[in-house]
């Protein structure tokens, strides 16, 4: 995202207006030249900036140098709305799964429902720029606040709303993998009310339902190498071109990645909230990195395996003791997602997401100048389990599509 940014909008839009030649020439050469490309791989991360710019800029080199443990430089950065001191005036949310912003929206939500604020929050399936499509979804939800709130102020409720009756509910959310047409759901708070289910990693690359007895065992071990990072695939991404659900045959064939399948569902799953993989694990390098990738993976058709999706992904960085197992826990992000009846939960397990991510070179040298690198081999043991929140029938309110 960082690298994105700094190109396309400190590089190349700050011309647009003013000299629109100097914008196509600018994204003509960067196009031919692959300097996007090339720049993902550039190091030391505090050159990029004249790498892309041919000059160095205060605020890119202030948050790049501010990336080690300690560092106060976001304390008072990381917030737009101070929700502790303040009045807010009713607020509606609109975010999406597959958004760079998603976990920090959900954040703000329950920072105003903690203040006892007037707050309401709608998440759809789509990633950062994919709400550019959606504008009668948001078009409906902000008519629709606007008459709530307007109507209410003057005190009068005896007329109806401009839009017919009132339709959405605190929470709206759309759920990944279902129908279309009962895709949406209504509830009153999120998370809403969920049971944890809980799927563990077992030989032969399988998720089951039941633990093992056994937390000693060695499942898999793979090597990351960051001069041959681990791809992102889809997920929440600033990249138009790769975000949101992708289907992950291409990067499940690495042999730096790891898939742990469950056997086919027997009946559907609907989960809504926060998933946690708790990973019992060992690396060899003096830092490294464990991801973990929920995937709903299809049925079989004529022989072939079913397709893969990913749904929700979290990563967590390690430093020190090398080769000790360790109990960790990663949180993988929320989600509001559909596992039909004889589709499969595919886990999968890895140490990058290039260049969605920022490589963990191995070493834990300072972000912003590290370039040593070095390969870290990584374990997976027994005892690690993937938690999901399972909401039962009938927690939600369905709100039909022509409502949102």
């Amino acid at each position: 995202m960082l690298v994105l940014w700094l190109y396309l909008v400190m590089n190349l839009m700050s011309e647009l207006e003013s000299n629109p030649a100097s914008f196509v020439k600018k994204l003509a050469a960067g196009w031919w030249n692959k300097t996007i490309q090339r720049s993902f791989e550039h190091l030391p991360l505090s050159d990029i900036d004249q790498f892309l710019m041919g000059k160095q800029k205060d605020f890119f080199q202030e948050g790049i140098r501010s990336q080690e443990p300690g560092s106060t430089y976001w304390d008072s950065r990381d917030e737009l709305f101070d929700f502790e001191n303040c009045d807010m005036p009713p607020c509606s949310l609109l975010i999406g799964w597959y958004d760079i912003f998603l976990e920090g929206g959900l954040r703000d939500y329950q920072r105003a429902r903690e203040k006892h604020q007037d707050v309401r929050m709608t998440v759809g399936n789509f990633h950062h720029w994919g709400l550019l499509a959606k504008q009668p979804l948001y078009s409906n939800i902000l008519v629709d606040f606007f008459a709530t709130n307007l109507r209410d102020a003057r005190g009068d409720d005896s007329q109806p709303s401009a839009i017919g009756p009132l339709t959405s509910s605190p929470v709206n959310l759309q759920i990944i993998g279902a129908p279309r047409a009962s895709s949406w759901r209504g509830f009153e708070e999120f998370p809403p009310p969920a049971t944890s289910k809980e799927f563990w990693l077992a030989p032969g690359q399988q998720l089951l339902d039941a633990a093992s007895t056994s937390r000693d065992m060695q499942l898999d071990e793979y090597a990351y190498d960051p001069l041959r990072p681990t791809l992102a695939l889809g997920g929440p991404s600033f990249n138009p071109m790769n975000a949101g659900e992708r289907d992950q045959a291409r990067i499940e064939q690495r042999s730096d990645i790891i898939v742990y399948t469950s056997e086919p569902l027997e009946e559907d799953l609907e989960i809504i909230g926060p998933v946690v993989l708790r990973l019992r694990c060992s690396h060899t390098a003096e830092s490294t990195d464990f991801l973990g990738r929920l995937c709903d993976v299809g049925p079989e058709k004529s022989g072939k395996s079913g397709r893969s999706f990913n749904r929700c992904e979290g990563l967590l960085r390690l430093t020190g003791s090398k080769t000790e197992v360790r109990d960790v826990e990663i949180n993988m992000g929320h989600v509001a997602a559909l596992f039909k009846q004889g589709h499969r939960i595919r886990l999968q397990i890895c140490s990058g997401a290039h260049p969605r991510w920022m490589r963990n070179l191995g070493y834990g040298d300072p972000v912003a100048t590290a370039t040593r690198t070095t390969t870290s081999h990584n374990r997976v043991f027994e005892g690690s389990h993937l938690v999901l929140p399972v909401v039962a029938p009938g927690v939600a309110s369905l709100r039909p599509v022509s409502q949102l």
